[in-house]
């Protein structure tokens, strides 16, 4: 007499289907969901980075006038008009933040005027996906922190940008000529 057991191993094909089925249609659910997620969480880092840069800046910008120094300790310097010169730092260089993985920018300072009491920053901050723009200016004017709304995705039209501004810098005497980028 033969044994009746069924003896079955491994699953059947439409059994693989199935399970194959429900995998793609929970990934088609899920993958916008953490791609949105880590999207948003590359946007608040920028922006708590811009922050860090900002307070970095005024730091300094604030212990030399303190101090009583004339030369702020920019990189280099440039003339917004006749009677405005604006500092530059460099955040790797001049703010002490070595290490700061491929962020790459500056902070403009305005020094302290009459007409305007305080000192005016202007951070230009990027990395691989983000850069810090408000409206259409280069500059971002730090006068609040920033938002999702202030950054832009970097493409080659940014990149020109920067490389237009790297290349108006001139380091034997530390100025920049800020008449053709503000144009």
């Amino acid at each position: 007499m033969k044994s009746m057991k069924n003896t079955r191993k491994g699953f059947t094909l439409v059994e693989l289907l199935a399970v194959i089925v429900i995998l793609a249609i929970i990934m088609i659910i899920a993958i916008p969901s953490v791609l949105g997620t880590m999207t948003t969480a590359r946007q608040k880092s920028f922006c708590e980075y811009v922050t860090k840069v900002y307070m970095a800046a005024e730091s300094k910008y604030m212990s030399a006038q303190t101090l009583g120094e004339s030369d702020i300790g920019s990189s280099f310097s440039g003339q917004f008009d006749a009677k405005t010169t604006v500092y530059f730092y460099n955040i790797k260089t001049d703010l002490g933040l070595e290490n700061v993985g491929d962020y790459k920018g500056y902070v403009g300072v305005v020094k302290a005027t009459t007409k305007h009491p305080k000192p005016q920053f202007y951070v230009f901050l990027s990395d691989s996906n983000y850069a810090l723009v408000s409206g259409s200016d280069f500059f971002y004017e730090y006068t609040k922190e920033p938002t999702s709304e202030n950054l832009i995705d970097v493409d080659d039209n940014y990149k020109t940008a920067l490389q237009a501004f790297e290349n108006a810098i001139d380091p034997t005497t530390k100025t920049i000529d800020l008449s053709g980028l503000m144009s």
